[in-house]
């Protein structure tokens, strides 16, 4: 089957063999290794990621960025099922995050999520990305401690496809909501 998310973006998340081996991990578990905790970094870790480097523990990996140009090259999609399908399951594992007693998302959760209604490459993708990016930043700004605070931090990474997407995509308005963002 396909493996790839838009054109060779990367590969579909698959929420049901990420939590087949988060539980694999959890019944493996003894409590004598910290190298099986389930923390954000394990439910961060199968979700596609597009925007340069990224640290998971000590490993810090590139990863490329999407290209905008060629995704919204005739401007915006009028539907895009298989991709808003991703969108929409990358953003039901950030809720299923938020009901976890053990982690929480962190800005790279958010990241992704945008990411991915970004790449639907339809307006109403981008305006969700948009809701996320400000759910981020409201986040960040009502966090109680400065640990969370720092964790959800929104940095040029949340905003780039945003702002990528607006300017790529021949919307008349885009360099009014480009100019809005920064």
């Amino acid at each position: 089957g396909d493996d790839t998310i838009s054109g060779g973006r990367g590969k579909k998340f698959d929420s049901v063999e990420a939590t087949d081996w988060i539980e694999r991990m959890r019944a493996h578990n003894d409590g004598s290794s910290s190298s099986l905790t389930i923390d954000t970094e394990v439910y961060n870790a199968p979700l596609p990621w597009s925007g340069g480097k990224r640290k998971t523990g000590n490993i810090a990996y590139d990863s490329h960025f999407d290209n905008y140009e060629d995704l919204f090259q005739n401007g915006f999609c009028t539907t895009n099922d298989e991709s808003i399908a991703d969108a929409t399951t990358i953003e039901q594992w950030l809720y299923s995050m938020e009901q976890q007693d053990e982690i929480s998302p962190n800005i790279e959760t958010y990241e992704a999520v945008i990411q991915a209604w970004i790449r639907t490459g339809t307006e109403e993708g981008l305006q969700r990305a948009e809701a996320w990016a400000l759910r981020a930043i409201d986040e960040a700004s009502s966090s109680t401690t400065t640990a969370t605070a720092s964790m959800l931090t929104p940095r040029l990474q949340t905003f780039l496809p945003i702002l990528a997407a607006w300017a790529h995509s021949g919307d008349r308005n885009g360099p009014q909501n480009v100019q809005e963002w920064i």
